[in-house]
């Protein structure tokens, strides 16, 4: 493999794994858009494409609640695609040599995690003197750079080398082996599911996701037409409830009236900008996001003591302590801190104590919200439309990840924005309101109508084994699998594996493991294949 290629595969594992836009990563760390990346450096974008795709599948449904990743997308893709390509690889084993790359990830994120916490700890005694431009260092420039050496320095090497070794091996190992790799890259996808379906299934929704998988099979319509239906269906889903307060209420009982307003809509952008970028970039396991949070608010508090250099290190020092929400929803805290900093910048009985709690009540009804609709309904939704046109050699499938950052922009400015105008009180009741239940009602239907509509088209279990009779034609097991439901053992990959997460817990490394080596065992006795 060439220098080139390497050193472009390391700086794409820096931008999808930096955590620089929160979701922004999501998009430019996705295995479609590395394989549109990769297929053109190769001269064959249709099977960057494609093979991207596949690995995503395998992801589509991973959360990482707490900041914690349960495996890497980017590294299993700037590992897999490049060797894949160089090889000539088909897409089933391009997966089953990347999953392993995803597992290995985990292991470099929990350094930079731990290491995230010696910027956290000089951060407190730069609060104290009040600088604010190194806490911006602390929250941003200095984990940058040490992400940049501990993303690119690997993957460099394993594409400089990987290719030769992994030549040598597919030339060394007996065939069976090589089936095995296939008959697990079509399984594993069904992992990715199941995790959807433990986030955002119940048993009043479940019959949704079956509706849209028997809608494929049965109608054989494609997935944007799959797309239209569902989005049709939770329409009526939402509609058909009536909520129990407009969404828009609290905002609405608190017009601003004759409050004036220190911040402008500028300070606000400028807040959620800084906030957007550092997110996840500095996140740590001493204390998670709180330097993130601090960083955000910091020279905006600068503003709001501009008189005061004894409360606006306080307030620094108050925001450095422990926070962890979902970034997107969870951006109506900072709306509703900057407002409390404000009353009591201006003198009002606003106790520091008082915003450390609103603070911390809201993180964890919040992050609720947040991971379902943001991480476990809308994520699985954009990157599963863009896995359809991947599939199909189209380029929009390298696109469409990107719609995922852009729309968690407008939704988290707006909810910082309203944070600020509204006030704790009102958002509370917004947080408690009918209509957003509704939402996530109605985002949860649609949610799950792809995936079964995706599942049915992308998860590729078969068996070849025939039995012949003598003075016949030999009976085909698949063909009556196909008789009696299509799609009959891609539908028991899924549940076997949701069973599975449901009744142990979700360990999917273990889930890798098996599957891999069930792969293994079935290809070698011509089971599945």
């Amino acid at each position: 493999m060439t220098l080139f290629i390497a050193v472009v595969c390391g700086l794409l594992y820096f931008a999808g794994t930096s955590r620089m836009g929160y979701g922004l990563g999501t998009a430019t760390g996705s295995p479609i858009v590395l394989g549109f990346i990769l297929g053109m450096l190769y001269g064959d974008v249709s099977t960057g494409l494609i093979i991207g795709a596949n690995i995503q599948l395998v992801y589509l449904g991973i959360i990482a609640t707490g900041g914690n990743i349960p495996a890497d997308q980017t590294l299993a893709g700037v590992i897999a695609i490049p060797i894949a390509l160089q090889l000539g690889m088909d897409a089933n084993t391009a997966v089953g040599l990347a999953v392993p790359f995803g597992i290995l990830g985990v292991f470099l994120d929990q350094i930079r995690r731990t290491s995230n916490s010696i910027w956290v700890q000089k951060a407190d005694k730069l609060a104290a003197s009040g600088n604010d431009k190194q806490i911006f260092h602390c929250a941003f420039t200095y984990p940058a750079i040490f992400a940049l050496v501990l993303r690119f320095i690997p993957v460099f090497i394993i594409n400089l080398f990987g290719a030769s070794a992994v030549t040598w091996a597919m030339e060394a190992l007996p065939s069976w082996v090589i089936g095995g790799f296939k008959v697990a890259g079509g399984i594993l996808p069904a992992m990715g599911f199941a995790i959807i379906i433990m986030t955002i299934g119940n048993k009043r929704l479940m019959p949704f996701f079956f509706l849209g998988f028997f809608a494929v099979a049965y109608l054989k319509i494609n997935i944007m037409a799959a797309a239209i239906f569902g989005t049709c269906i939770a329409l009526l889903s939402y509609f058909s409830q009536k909520p129990e307060d407009d969404v828009f209420s609290a905002q609405e009982d608190a017009q601003p009236g004759e409050k004036t307003y220190s911040l402008s809509n500028k300070d606000l952008w400028n807040t959620y900008m800084m906030w957007f970028f550092s997110t996840e970039l500095s996140n740590s396991y001493e204390r998670l996001q709180a330097l993130a949070f601090c960083n955000a608010l910091s020279k905006r508090l600068k503003k709001l003591y501009k008189n005061n250099f004894k409360g606006y290190t306080e307030a620094l020092t108050r925001h450095l302590q422990f926070y962890n929400s979902e970034g997107t929803i969870g951006c109506i805290i900072h709306g509703i801190a900057l407002s409390m900093e404000e009353q009591r910048s201006k003198g009002e009985p606003v106790p520091g104590e008082m915003i450390t709690g609103i603070k911390t009540g809201l993180m964890g009804p919040l992050a609720g919200i947040g991971d379902t609709l943001i991480w476990g309904t809308l994520k699985p939704i954009i990157l599963g439309l863009g896995c359809s046109f991947a599939l199909s050699s189209n380029a929009l499938g390298a696109v469409i990840p990107f719609l995922y950052p852009i729309i968690m922009v407008i939704i988290g400015y707006n909810l910082l924005k309203m944070g600020y105008l509204v006030g704790k009180e009102s958002v509370m009741r917004l947080i408690n309101n009918g209509a957003v239940n509704q939402i996530i009602t109605a985002t949860g239907v649609l949610g799950l109508f792809m995936m079964g509509s995706l599942s049915s088209t992308y998860i590729k279990v078969s068996t070849p084994l025939k039995f012949a009779m003598a003075n016949t034609q030999p009976i085909v097991l698949q063909e009556i699998f196909d008789q009696i439901i299509p799609g009959l053992l891609p539908l028991v990959a899924i549940f076997a594996i949701y069973w599975y997460f449901k009744k142990i817990g979700q360990r999917y490394n273990k889930v890798v493991l098996f599957v891999l080596v069930m792969s293994m065992v079935a290809s070698f006795l011509g089971v599945l294949g």
